[in-house]
């Protein structure tokens, strides 16, 4: 028999990590903070790289997307026996989560097994085409030196498997179709797959379709979303940084020089690093965030739309509102100081507590306590040391996107 009382909201988290890394059992993840104002938090680990997402002939698709289904039908069986409410929950997921938030949105295999969902620098357009998958599989048989069947695989340890994971990395696979462009411009390689049953589609076609229903979402990424790459790999130090640039943006969009010159117009007073990275920020981040809003603004569930611009201070304070960071603001004690994710301040106290104040009432009521966002109006709430609701915000440079190769969806 379950606890008595009023069923409480549940926030089920899925991890991030390119689909190919990470736990759920990690200090960042433990989070308590959400307990504490009345919600039963899940957290979970789903298969990963190879043992998740490997295309193998006659082996069931998407494994780890159906680890996550599992989770949340035991969720639906189960939480009311820890006191929550299984008619309301909420699914949140950052980065690859996020994408596995979008994905189960649009999957039928997902219906009613959630009423809102929690997208943190996310995107709808997670997919590989099945052409796209077997060239992964291919190399990857190829490095093991064995066809790629169910039965062979059997053969190896997962430590011989996850050595070939290694060497099997996105500079060797060439993901490339008429049909879908390369997801991520060839920083990851494992996505879930399109299989007509789980990923019946990319998820933000599905989602121009209907697929979302009656959910609610709230959706965002920061602002400097690329630094976490662009920073540790020294790219924004590159001597011929503008050479670089423009080599970049050819390969995300059919006219590059063009899309340049409006990111420049628009942020005049940044150097190239800056620059660069603002573009690859919007490829990755903003714009996919942007399309998915405006797909679910259009249906029967309220879509709520945010911008993370809190720079933290660290290294100087070159990450800024870099991947990840709306996640650290329940873990001031463990990620500040001099070698902290944040700086040596750390994030300031109420930023952190109206941050997770908004999460909690989100998954309790659906309203983070801003207007949601309407298809054309775009409302954004920008969130830094003061927050402001922002109409339509990056309008050109949003638009300068459109006919461009986001990735990994058809091409338009």
């Amino acid at each position: 028999m379950g606890p008595r009382g009023p069923r409480r909201p549940v926030l089920v988290f899925f991890h991030g990590g390119a689909f190919v890394l990470g736990t759920s059992n990690v200090p960042l993840y433990d989070e308590a903070n959400f307990a504490k104002q009345g919600v039963v938090f899940v957290s979970l680990n789903y298969r990963l790289g190879i043992e998740g997402f490997l295309k193998i002939p006659g082996v069931p698709s998407n494994l780890g997307i159906r680890d996550q289904l599992a989770a949340l039908r035991w969720v639906q069986a189960n939480i009311a026996n820890l006191g929550g409410g299984p008619a309301n929950t909420t699914v949140m997921g950052e980065s690859a989560g996020a994408m596995s938030v979008a994905v189960l949105l649009a999957s039928p295999t997902a219906r009613g097994l959630f009423r809102r969902g929690i997208m943190m620098s996310g995107s709808g357009q997670a997919a590989l085409s099945g052409v796209q998958a077997s060239r992964i599989a291919a190399q990857y048989a190829k490095v093991l030196k064995i066809p790629n069947t169910a039965r062979v695989h059997r053969r190896f340890t997962p430590e011989q498997l996850l050595a070939a994971q290694a060497q099997v990395t996105p500079k060797i696979v060439h993901l490339e179709t008429a049909e879908h462009a390369e997801p991520t411009g060839g920083l990851a390689l494992f996505f879930p797959v399109i299989d007509d049953d789980i990923v019946p589609a990319v998820p933000l076609d599905g989602l121009r379709k209907g697929a979302g229903g009656a959910v609610d979402m709230l959706v965002g990424y920061n602002s400097d979303g690329a630094n976490y790459c662009l920073v540790s790999t020294g790219l924004l130090k590159k001597n011929r940084l503008n050479l670089i640039l423009y080599k970049a943006a050819r390969l995300v969009h059919p006219a590059p020089a063009a899309l340049v010159a409006v990111h420049k117009k628009a942020y005049p007073k940044k150097k190239l690093g800056e620059l660069f990275s603002t573009v690859i920020t919007a490829y990755q981040f903003q714009v996919p965030s942007v399309r998915l809003a405006d797909a679910l603004a259009r249906q029967a569930g309220r879509t709520h739309m945010y911008e993370l611009g809190w720079r933290s201070s660290v290294a100087g304070g070159v990450y800024g509102a870099y991947h990840g960071l709306a996640l650290v603001f329940g873990h001031r004690a463990l990620i500040t100081g001099p070698r902290g994710v944040l700086g040596p301040a750390g994030a300031p106290a109420a930023l952190a507590t109206q941050m997770q104040a908004a999460w909690v009432a989100f998954a309790k009521t659906g309203n983070p306590g801003w207007a949601a966002y309407r298809p054309g109006a775009r409302g954004t709430m920008y969130i830094n040391t003061t927050w402001q609701l922002q109409p339509n915000p990056h309008a050109n440079e949003i638009q300068a996107w459109a006919g461009g190769a986001l990735a990994p969806g058809p091409r338009r």
